[in-house]
């Protein structure tokens, strides 16, 4: 994995992330483990690397459950599969949904920045991306544009009802 790859992980372990919608509902997403894996085994050439950022945050469906997800995960080029370096964000609050959408690693990083003001502060490494429209079984949840922040994560979320979450607060370990 470069060091370009491994820098799009702003997250540590232990770190909780508090949003607040634009209902006045607070959720947190709580930053569980960051690991490395390598799916084609260890000592395969050209072996295909995996980062994943695990955390526990609310079930969408069910605010009294919790839920464990990758929220981000970065993956090389596989030669075995064919595949491109890729980066995929899945992230999921109160009643929101942003299932998995996996992008070509290139593609996302020659996304422009844009400046982006939130409760947590200003941001001007942000990355709009938008949902693909792909296998999303619920259009109530469903999230329609994520903000990224090259150095924060996740700060802002749109849905396609008009609701929105902002990040307010990154609680370290």
């Amino acid at each position: 994995m470069t060091p370009e790859q491994i820098s799009w992980n702003p997250y540590k372990h232990g770190q909780v992330l508090v949003f607040k919608s634009s209902k006045n509902e607070i959720d947190s997403i709580n930053i569980k483990e960051i690991e490395a894996v390598f799916p084609d085994g260890m000592g395969v050439p050209d072996h295909n690397q995996r980062l994943r950022v695990l955390a526990l945050h609310t079930d969408p469906r069910d605010a009294n459950k919790d839920w464990e997800t990758y929220i981000l995960r970065i993956s090389t080029e596989s030669k075995k599969n064919g595949e491109p370096s890729q980066i995929g964000f899945d992230l999921r609050l109160k009643n929101s949904w942003f299932f998995e959408e996996k992008y070509d690693f290139d593609w996302v990083a020659a996304q422009p920045e844009i400046g982006v003001s939130v409760p947590y502060g200003e941001l001007s490494d942000v990355i709009e991306l938008n949902d693909k429209g792909r296998d999303d079984p619920d259009t109530e949840l469903d999230i329609r544009t994520i903000y990224w922040s090259k150095s924060k994560g996740y700060v802002r979320l749109d849905k396609y009802d008009g609701t929105f979450w902002e990040l307010i607060e990154i609680i370290e370990p």
